[in-house]
């Protein structure tokens, strides 16, 4: 058997079988078809699980075995919606951004990327969110010391100057006094 096209394969199995060729006539080809089915069921082990990993590994696989592209059409096109969504999830933590970062989230886990995939946004989210909280409680307290170091914390860290423009208007006014 050539190539690598299970619907050629099972057609050319059918009209052997049709023909009443004896199976070991059939082993090459069984073979054959054992082997794409095979590559075909992890293709669709990372697609139903949005498994990049799965994915990468289970794309180069079949592109070494020589696979048709119309049989990896379907994982590639998968792949590229993780990518794409776990791009902009990184450039969301690069942001610092509560705002995007939860978006950026939300729109992951709706997609239904693996939880595995999200850690590091998840880390940065709670470590924002922290971190806000910080700032507000340090605004409440009216104190200047505690107010200065909780806005140093957030400018260190890279946070969007509107999360700090409160705590930086209450200093300001702190600072009057």
């Amino acid at each position: 058997v050539d190539g690598k096209d299970l619907e050629a394969i099972n057609a050319a199995v059918e009209e052997a079988r049709a023909a009443s060729l004896p199976e070991r006539e059939l082993r090459e080809a069984m073979v054959m078809k054992g082997t794409i089915e095979q590559f075909m069921a992890k293709l669709q082990l990372g697609i139903d699980r949005k498994d990049i990993a799965i994915l990468k590994a289970s794309i180069q696989e079949c592109e070494n075995a020589g696979m048709l592209e119309r049989d990896l059409k379907s994982a590639r096109a998968m792949k590229e919606t993780i990518e794409l969504l776990l791009d902009k999830l990184r450039l969301c933590v690069g942001m610092h951004d509560i705002g995007a970062i939860k978006a950026a989230i939300d729109e992951c886990e709706r997609a239904g990327i693996p939880r595995q995939d999200l850690q590091e946004a998840l880390a940065e989210r709670k470590r924002t969110e922290q971190m806000l909280a910080r700032l507000g409680v340090a605004v409440q307290l009216l104190d200047l010391e505690v107010l200065q170091a909780a806005i140093e914390e957030c400018e260190t860290a890279g946070l969007p100057e509107r999360d700090l423009r409160e705590a930086v208007l209450a200093r300001e006014s702190m600072e009057r006094l």
